[in-house]
């Protein structure tokens, strides 16, 4: 049986990288992970005033935790296939360039709805940091190839 070491993932990280490494660590997405945490830190779910407990936790996990080595992380999958925040074309942290290219949109079209729907009534924001939480940042073809090399040298197949 293999060990799991909890470490922190620089590549799919929103603040510390703490989600992404836990899920990496459980085995599932790091967008449900989260999900989780936000909803425990806003106390909507789990025990009553266990929120600061959450949001001590993951700074205390940031602070503690290890980075991993950036060729030791994996390509995370989108819950929504090709809905992916992309590294370049981004004007905060690509949501709205992510929902466009997915859906075949103009990026400035989707950030004027995206401005409208804040303005009036505040679903917007909710929607756009939503999309930050669940989306994951897209990973180049140079990064998996460069981080699949690494990995294979590092287990001694030089084929």
């Amino acid at each position: 049986m293999t060990e799991r070491k909890l470490s922190r993932y620089r590549q799919d990280r929103i603040l510390g990288g703490v989600a992404s490494g836990l899920a990496a660590n459980l085995g599932v997405h790091p967008a449900l992970v989260r999900l989780f945490l936000v909803l425990a830190a806003l106390g909507l779910i789990a025990v009553p005033k266990l929120d600061a407990l959450v949001v001590i936790a993951y700074f205390a996990a940031w602070a503690l935790i290890p980075e991993v080595q950036p060729n030791l992380e994996v390509e995370v999958k989108p819950l929504v296939p090709g809905l992916v925040r992309p590294k370049h074309g981004r004007r905060v942290e690509g949501v709205c360039a992510g929902i466009a290219r997915a859906y075949k949109l103009d990026a400035n079209l989707v950030r004027v709805v995206m401005i409208v729907l804040v303005l009036f009534g505040g679903l917007g924001l909710v929607t756009y940091v939503a999309g930050w939480i669940l989306m994951p940042n897209e990973t180049t073809p140079a990064e998996l190839n460069d981080a699949a090399l690494i990995a294979r040298d590092q287990k001694g197949d030089r084929s």
